[in-house]
Parts: structure tokens; C-alpha cells; sequence
């Protein structure tokens, strides 16, 4: 009897060990495929990086050549990346914190847009009367014009005209309400 539950027991501890393996075997290859997506991610940003170091570069370089200019059009976008060699993204004795090989430490990559300047010549507009809209004739003014206009127009000027409702209202009875304002 006790080589029969021996038996069962060694059966079982079998049985478990080749489930062990069988997931063992599973999880390695799950480990294997993502450390291979991870080398290809890495691999991408690196060729990424290079692609905007060399940007950077450009744009240095740019900046210093033209000292005259502010910054480069709005409407100019930068090159597409040059291909270079992908570079690591720290080199032997590089610590944290230094700057870019080749870019000062306080100096900006890309300069400031300078402000538009308003044109001062042109004449000044004149100021719109109080709680009128652009777009929206005075209440009062164009009368006869009420029933051209559309009804989000007419509830603009029924708003305007402090008339309650307005808004659930249709053209007709807008057009009564405000004639009656």
C-alpha cells in the first residue's frame, strides 16, 4: 500500500515537473523575443538620435554663421536627418549633465522668434458700441432687415436685447420680439 501512494506521489512530482518545463521553456522564449524587441527599439532610437544630434548640428552651425538673423523663416522647415552611423547614447567618460558634443552649455539651439512689430502707421479702428457683435446689425438700426437675416442671427441680437426665451424661439416669433424690444 505504501509502494502504491509512493507511486502516485512520484507520478504526480513527474507530471508537475514536465508542466515546470513546458513553462519554463515558454517564459525563456517570450524572454528571447523581447529582448530582440528590445535591441530593434534601441537600435531605432539611437538612428533617431543620430538623425537629431545632426539636426542640432545644422542648426547650430546656422546660428553661427548667420549672426545677423534672428531665426530662420517660420514657413523654412528643418532637412530631413542626413543617414549617419547610429552613435551610442553616452560615450566612454561622458557623464549626466554635460551638453551635446559640439553645443555650448548655456547657448540656445534655436533662437528666439522676435515679437511682430504692430503697424503703427495704419489708421487706428474705432471702437464697437457696447454688446454689439461683428456681424449683427444694432437693434434699431436695420428694421426692415429682420426677416434677412438667419436665426442664429436673430437670437444673437434677441440675447443682445436682453428678450428671455430666445433661444427654443423660431424666426417668426424672434422677428415679434424684437420688433416689440
Amino acid at each position: 500500500m505504501i509502494d502504491v501512494a509512493d507511486k502516485r506521489i512520484r507520478d504526480e512530482v513527474e507530471k508537475l515537473r514536465k508542466q515546470l518545463r513546458t513553462q519554463r521553456k515558454g517564459v525563456e522564449k517570450r524572454l528571447s523575443d523581447l529582448e530582440k524587441t528590445a535591441k530593434k527599439a534601441a537600435k531605432s532610437a539611437e538612428k533617431e538620435i543620430a538623425g537629431l544630434r545632426a539636426q542640432v548640428e545644422q542648426l547650430v552651425s546656422r546660428q553661427k554663421s548667420t549672426p545677423e538673423q534672428d531665426a530662420t523663416p517660420a514657413s523654412a522647415e528643418p532637412s530631413p536627418p542626413t543617414p549617419t552611423e547610429p552613435t551610442p547614447l553616452s560615450s566612454p567618460g561622458e557623464s549626466e549633465g554635460q551638453p551635446l558634443q559640439g553645443v555650448a552649455e548655456n547657448e540656445p539651439l534655436v533662437s528666439e522668434m522676435p515679437e511682430p512689430v504692430p503697424d503703427l502707421t495704419a489708421a487706428p479702428k474705432a471702437p464697437k458700441p457696447f454688446g454689439e457683435k461683428a456681424g449683427v446689425a444694432p437693434i434699431g438700426k436695420t428694421e426692415g432687415a429682420l426677416e434677412e437675416m438667419t436665426v442664429a442671427q436673430l437670437r444673437a441680437r434677441a440675447k443682445g436685447a436682453g428678450i428671455s426665451g430666445y433661444s427654443s424661439m423660431n424666426k417668426g416669433k424672434l422677428i415679434a420680439a424684437l420688433r416689440e424690444a
